[in-house]
């Protein structure tokens, strides 16, 4: 599997847990304030946990290793589309 693939994986299963848990949240304080928080908070948990959930030494990874350009990058929009889907869906299944 190519390295954007999988370094693309983590992000999506991130975005998806922090959309559930955003459409939840707003569905029931009716504010999207948690929403963002939420989004703010499991990216940098993406962020920091990729490496580790990849299983690879820094050395490994192309050009140079990982850094949060790299993660904005790679799964910025992958985690953000997962987000938002998942976040509608839930918020308006809740109501």
């Amino acid at each position: 599997m190519e390295f954007k693939t999988k370094a693309s994986l983590p992000f999506m299963a991130f975005g998806s847990l922090a959309g559930l848990l955003s459409g939840l949240a707003s569905a029931e304080l009716n504010s999207s304030s948690p929403a963002l928080l939420l989004f703010l908070l499991f990216f940098f948990l993406a962020y920091r946990l990729t490496p580790f959930l990849l299983k690879l030494p820094p050395s490994q990874f192309p050009e140079g290793g990982w850094s949060a350009v790299r993660a904005l990058k790679l799964g910025v929009w992958t985690f953000l589309a997962c987000w938002l889907l998942v976040w509608i869906l839930v918020y308006n299944l809740a109501l």
